[in-house]
Order: C-alpha cells, then structure tokens, then sequence
C-alpha cells in the first residue's frame, strides 16, 4: 500500500485546457461494473479519481482501510460541498498536486471528454506518474495502428485494452443522476454502433477500458515516450 505523497505541485484553478466542467455523481457500481473491479481489491488501498464531479466513492464503498481523493476543476467553485466521505482536491488533471506513486490506484470515468486531445498525453503521464499500481480510464478508443503498436512491442499486458460489458440495468437505473450523466450516456450508446475511418486506420468506435500497469509501464525510463507514442499511434482518451 502506498502512502499518500508530499504536494509537489500547488493545486491549481481550472484552465483553459478544460473545455467545461459538469458536476456529475457516479455511483460506486459504475466502477465496479466499468472497470472490472471487487470491493475486495479496494481494502487498504488509496485510490485517486480523476474528474470525480459529485462522486463520493468512499461513502459508496464501506471498504476497510479504502481512502479515496476526488480531484476536479469545479471544486474550486463550491462543488465539492456534497461530498462527505472522499477528500476533495481542487485541481486539475494536468497537474496534479500529487507526488509520485503517492496512490495505489488511479480511475478516470466518462473525464476525458473535457480535455483536448492535444492534453491526453499529460492527462495520462500525470495519471500514471503519481499510481504506484493500476491506472484505469473508461471510455476510450482504440485505432488499428495502436493495437499494432502494443503487439510490437510486447505492451498489451501493461497497456490492456477490453471492451466492458455493460450493465443495463445499472444503466437504465441511474439515468437520473444529472445531465450531463444522461449527455454522456447518450453519446456512448450512440458510438457504439458505427465505425470511423481516419487516414489509413480503421477504427472501431465502441467504448473500451483502459487498465496500465502502471508499477511495470515505469520500470522503462522511456516510459513517458512510450506512452506519447501510443497516443500518437490511435489511442484516444474518450469516444
């Protein structure tokens, strides 16, 4: 288990890289569902949500020793005021005020939307420098030319890509939660069902989960070019 780190970075305001902010609530179950995971694997574990909105894990999940840090933009405007259980970090995702391997677990669920693509690779060094164990990030899309990449160079057990099945009925039981849940929903249901061509890769568009080991990724000091590269090959940090 890790111990959370000394701030290496002052947290900062929301910038310009974020296109917007939605306080959204994702339930616990979401988490559990989308990224395959038990409450079991969660004791005694520090766990570090990126883009979290209104979500409190800590108070959905009764876990013992689980400490869970929200980190989002909109709390410096007040609205991190519902959450009682997780600590809130105003802050944002391309510098997180983190130091390294200071989580033992890092998620990222329906964030990325609000970044532009030119910020998924700090987006994903940030995530994977301060996770001593597993990065995880839902939804994404995978290019042909990445998927090559991967096989390559041996990297499809650090970078595991899967399509989650999902769980209608958790779906349909949430759709209240908030708009901008209910926006993101739609836009994933809806891309599910074509398929995108970009220069001379075809891609499917259906959502797919990203899990990196971060802990084995690291060992490579080139990590961090590793992983532009792969970006650069046709992964897409959203759908």
């Amino acid at each position: 288990m890790s111990e959370i780190g000394s701030t290496i970075r002052e947290q900062t305001p929301l910038q310009h890289s974020e296109r917007g902010v939605i306080s959204t609530e994702r339930p616990g179950d979401f988490y559990l569902s989308l990224f395959n995971l038990k409450e079991d694997d969660l004791i005694g574990q520090i766990l570090l949500n990126l883009g979290a909105g209104g979500s409190d894990l800590q108070a959905d999940f009764k876990t013992k020793g689980l400490k869970v840090f929200n980190i989002d933009p909109s709390y410096n405007g007040g609205n991190h005021r519902g959450i009682k259980n997780s600590t809130p970090i105003a802050g944002s995702a391309l510098t997180l005020p983190l130091a390294d391997n200071s989580v033992d677990i890092s998620t990222s669920l329906w964030s990325t939307g609000y970044v532009p693509d030119k910020y998924s690779q700090l987006y994903l060094t940030e995530m994977i420098r301060v996770t001593s164990g597993k990065s995880m990030l839902y939804p994404c899309s995978v290019g042909s030319l990445a998927e090559d990449f991967l096989k390559q160079n041996n990297l499809e057990s650090i970078f595991k890509i899967e399509t989650p099945a999902l769980d209608l009925k958790l779906l349909l039981a949430n759709l209240h939660i908030s708009q901008g849940f209910f926006g993101n929903l739609t836009r994933l249901i809806k891309n599910s069902y074509y398929v995108k061509v970009e220069s001379d890769a075809r891609r499917v568009a259906h959502p797919r989960r990203l899990t990196i080991n971060s802990h084995e990724l690291k060992k490579n000091p080139e990590w961090q070019a590793v992983t532009m590269k792969l970006i650069e090959s046709g992964l897409t940090l959203d759908i």
